[in-house]
């Protein structure tokens, strides 16, 4: 089909198609520590902190609120018109495709691993295991987890590595596993944990938790159980990684640039200067696919001993062995409170699925304490929790740094104990929740508290709090009023 050539190029304009507006209303009438309020300037905390009202960016330049403006043309078009350069989308001439090769079992040691039909298949570039894998970086020897890494297989096409991987033959040794807290639990769960503790514990508190419980009109108790949750990003995991000599450019996947030129640098031992990573467009890695990264070395090690660009793009049922995931947990809740409503003590305990990790690093253990949201105004609390290893993937943060799995049971709890003190549950929640102006001291925060340099004495205030505004327009939005008030009570 010809075309005029007089008629001239249409030019691509990013506008608005669809918006949604959510009227919120303005909320905040104190100081926010960013300059609302009549002063020109804060000073804040033992450090004396010196705040400029605004920063440079006075409020009548800041009303973008309920409007819709078009999307920034320089990153929609490309998008749109399919130019995005996604690390899936990168390809070169000559390179090789890598597919992996995952263990079957939930724990495991290879006995044995016959590679030489697959190496002679045509096509094939590269095998790397755990017999040539980099020293620097080298493969798991214990196979933690189904879906663990066995083999890498690098070749002409994608079929091609695919149908060599196949013929990749392993024995195995199945060794004793426990996949949930509550095999782990059991008492003849295995030691995965070269005979340490089979759970790594941790405690914080404050007040007399006993001298609450004493003083409490009501005391209840509840469990709450988590079977935790997969992230699945959006854009496939993968690399694209590309050598020029000593120099290495990569196209990769996560949420940063440095983070990840570190761990390709600490991988292969080279310097990071001579690293380039390149992560200009991302399908969102929802926190799970961060740990993708953890295979961005062996990418770029086969590049450099094929002498070819070198590409691995996860099939579906291979990424998630290789995500980080929600973790499963069990939360044990003893609460007590005055007939007002006013809760006097609690004592959460926490045991959490940490999954392959072999210690509570990371938030893992500390993410269990997420607890500031009521903690923090509560006179008398306890934590204790209890991190168990497993034959699972890695969990870690994924939608959020380990918040939505334990705040869900506290939620729980206090709709519970609202009902058990014959309270409206939002009230029973202002009752118990801090407001602008709480002033807590560090201990009294807890694990989640961290010192900051506007601490003042060893306490911080909450200078910004809007909770009183955001359930009020949750009511309304909601139509809290019309709820079924009394449990059991509706038709």
């Amino acid at each position: 089909m010809s075309q005029n050539p007089q008629k001239p190029k249409e030019k691509i304009v990013a506008s608005p198609h669809k918006a949604i507006v959510v009227n919120q209303p303005m909320v905040r009438t104190f100081s926010t520590g960013g300059g609302h309020g009549p002063e020109d300037t804060l000073v804040e905390g033992d450090d004396k902190i010196v705040t400029k009202k605004w920063q440079g960016y006075p409020p009548e330049n800041l009303n973008v609120i309920g409007k819709p403006f078009p999307p920034m043309p320089e990153v929609a078009i490309a998008r749109y018109t399919g130019k995005a350069e996604y690390a899936t989308r990168v390809n070169f001439p000559n390179q090789v495709w890598i597919k992996v090769v995952p263990n079957p079992h939930p724990r495991a040691r290879i006995r044995r691993l016959d590679v030489s039909k697959a190496e002679k298949m045509p096509g094939v570039a590269y095998i790397l295991t755990a017999a040539n894998a980099p020293k620097t970086y080298p493969f798991p020897q214990e196979l933690f987890f189904q879906g663990e890494l066995v083999a890498m297989v690098a070749a002409d096409t994608e079929d091609l590595a695919e149908d060599a991987a196949a013929m990749i033959e392993a024995e195995y040794d199945v060794l004793p596993s426990a996949s949930t807290i509550e095999q782990i639990m059991a008492p003849n769960a295995p030691d995965l944990r070269n005979g340490r503790p089979k759970a790594v514990r941790a405690e914080s508190q404050f007040g007399d938790v006993e001298k609450g419980f004493a003083e409490a009109d009501i005391v209840k108790e509840f469990t709450y159980r988590y079977s935790g949750a997969i992230p699945v990003p959006i854009q496939p995991g993968g690399g694209v990684a590309k050598w020029d000599g000593d120099k290495l450019t990569f196209w990769g996947f996560g949420q940063g640039i440095y983070p990840q030129r570190t761990g390709l640098s600490r991988g292969l031992g080279i310097d990071a200067s001579n690293i380039r990573f390149i992560d200009k467009y991302n399908g969102c890695t929802l926190g799970g696919g961060m740990a993708l990264a953890r295979l961005n070395p062996w990418i770029a090690y086969i590049a450099k001993m094929t002498g070819r660009p070198a590409k691995l793009m996860l099939q579906k049922d291979h990424e998630l062995a290789f995500l980080q995931v929600k973790p499963q947990n069990i939360v044990l809740f003893k609460v007590g409170a005055k007939k007002d409503g006013h809760i006097t003590a609690v004592h959460r305990t926490f045991h959490v699925n940490i999954g392959m990790n072999d210690n509570a690093g990371g938030g893992q253990g500390q993410g269990g304490g997420r607890a500031e949201l009521y903690n923090h105004v509560i006179p008398n609390w306890k934590e204790t929790g209890f991190m168990y290893r497993t034959n699972t993937m890695m969990t870690g943060p994924s939608r959020s740094n380990m918040q939505q799995e334990f705040k869900w049971g506290w939620e729980q709890m206090m709709d519970e104990m609202a009902e058990a003190v014959g309270m409206d549950p939002v009230q029973f929640r202002l009752l118990n929740v801090q407001h602008p102006g709480t002033v807590l001291s560090h201990a009294q925060g807890g694990v989640t508290v961290i010192p900051m340099p506007e601490s003042l004495n060893g306490t911080l205030k909450y200078d910004s709090y809007a909770v009183e505004e955001v359930l009020a327009e949750g009511m309304k939005v909601i139509g809290w009023e019309n709820r079924n008030a009394v449990p059991g009570g509706a038709p």
